[in-house]
């Protein structure tokens, strides 16, 4: 019997041994599609992204945009989106990203509903790095 995808995806992220393939899981399965849990699983996805993100303008001060593209499951084009979007530069000439570091965290007190899940997903984030 093989595991569900939804352990698939938990397994993925808890471990981050396979990030990108947990973000493919999310976003290609039917089984998501359905109106209530869409939403969620959209806004999982975007969260995990982000945390990827902060994560690499931690790690890295180059990058090559085909590694970040390939961290975040995105094509190229999506990637260096998501990087302008943070303001980090870009090298044509060698196809690299130049991150910069996130700024520090300062997390409200009074959380709620998926913030709060956004916010458990970013912990855990960093305490699996």
């Amino acid at each position: 019997m093989s595991p569900s995808p939804r352990w698939e995806v938990a397994k993925g992220l808890w471990r981050r041994d396979d990030v990108p393939a947990a973000l493919r899981l999310l976003e290609t399965r039917e089984a998501w599609a359905a109106p209530p849990l869409e939403p969620l699983v959209r806004a999982v996805a975007a969260e995990v992204r982000e945390n990827e993100l902060d994560l690499i303008g931690t790690v890295y001060s180059t990058v090559a945009l085909a590694t970040v593209a390939e961290y975040l499951s995105l094509d190229e084009q999506a990637a260096l989106a998501a990087c302008r979007a943070r303001g980090w530069g870009f090298d044509a000439a060698d196809a690299t990203v130049l991150p910069e570091p996130p700024p520090p965290d300062d997390a409200p007190e009074d959380l709620d509903g998926l913030e709060r899940i956004k916010h458990l997903a970013s912990i855990v984030t960093q305490l699996s790095s």
